[in-house]
Formats: C-alpha cells, structure tokens, sequence
C-alpha cells in the first residue's frame, strides 16, 4: 500500500545519494564539514526533512517500534538506485552497540533540551569504515537519520553502556540475527540428539 509521507520522504533523501556517494568516510571530519556546508541543519532542504519526518512520526509510520527511550524504524533498504539503507530514530540515553564495517553517515536534530549524539552537537556526525560506537544521546532527546553503505552493520560488537541503562533498541537486521542464531542453535542441539539416538540404537542391536 502506498504511503505519500514515506514516498516523500525517500524522495527527498534519495537528493543525497551523489554527495553521500562521493565523500571519503575514512576521512570523517572532513565528510562532516563537506555535508554542514552544503545541507545545514536549518536551511530550507533539511527543514523540509525534518518536516517529512514529524509528519511521519505523527502519522505513526515513522519511529513506531522500540520503547520510551529509544523509538525506530526501517525507512528503507539499500538498492541500487539508492546504496544506503536509512533508519531513523528518537533517542534519550543509550542505544545498542554496533560496528560499521562501510562507515555511517547521521543527520541529527533536538527534539528536547540540549543533546548532544556521541559528544557532537547536532547537525551531521559522521564515522568511519571499521568504527564501533554505543549510539548515546546525553543531555536531551534527538531525532537522528542514520545511512549505512549497502546496509552493512555489524551487530556482534559487544559494547556496554558506561551508565548501565541499556534500552531495547533493536533493529530488524539485530532482531532477524538473533533469531537465526536461535534456530541454528536448535538445529544443532536436534542433530546431535538425533545422532545419539542412532548410535544407542546400533549398540542394541549389536547386544541383540
């Protein structure tokens, strides 16, 4: 079913898919300040985004999974038209901890107080291929657009928060992993019984 909020919305960020593609992630900094120049957080173009994006929180498309302090969703995945997959998020506090093997390029706005996403004050923050990070906002609330290259993220990284008040975020990608690994593990423990079995019968009919 169609959803003219959401195909606004992708409409609107697939604009960033040449500037997106064309900066060095391994030099983050500099990314960084390429994408405050051109797309600051208050000129006309990011202020339409985040126009889209309250719009899609409103209408309840958007964020609409998680708890109080950490709400999220999938926007959309990496295609070829479009190589980045884009998750959002409302976030107080910690989130999960996760690597970026490609890197991660986030555009994140105040919702309340005076937050800051990882130390950095809002606008874009950028990471490199190979980082690690506990998402964390301190000091308020934020809404954070975050793009992976091809969608890779690495949820194996195992990173605590340092206050102790982990939040149940978690995505389709972590949730789906966890899931499969659950079913592996199940395949493996029905194998080895069935295996067992096997031999116990073989011994009896050795003795019979």
């Amino acid at each position: 079913m169609s959803n003219a909020g959401r195909d606004a919305l992708v409409a609107m960020l697939s604009r960033l898919r040449n500037d997106l593609a064309a900066i060095n992630l391994s030099k983050p900094d500099a990314a960084r300040v390429a994408l405050q120049v051109k797309y600051p957080l208050n000129g006309d173009y990011m202020l339409e985004v985040r126009r889209l994006c309250q719009r899609g929180v409103d209408e309840g498309w958007l964020c609409d999974a998680g708890s109080a302090g950490a709400r999220f969703s999938r926007l959309t995945t990496a295609s070829k038209t479009f190589p980045f997959s884009v998750d959002a998020v409302e976030l107080a506090g910690d989130g999960v901890g996760h690597g970026h093997p490609k890197g991660e390029v986030n555009i994140c706005w105040a919702l309340g107080g005076s937050p800051r996403f990882c130390g950095s004050d809002p606008g874009w923050v950028v990471f490199a291929p190979g980082s690690k990070h506990l998402p964390t906002v301190t000091g308020g609330r934020m809404f954070l657009l975050y793009f992976l290259p091809d969608g890779q993220i690495d949820w194996d990284v195992k990173l605590k928060p340092a206050s102790g008040r982990g939040t149940a975020m978690l995505s389709d990608a972590s949730g789906a992993q966890a899931s499969s690994s659950r079913a592996a593990s199940a395949r493996a423990a029905a194998s080895r019984e069935g295996a067992s079995g096997q031999r116990s019968a073989r011994r009896v009919n050795a003795r019979g």
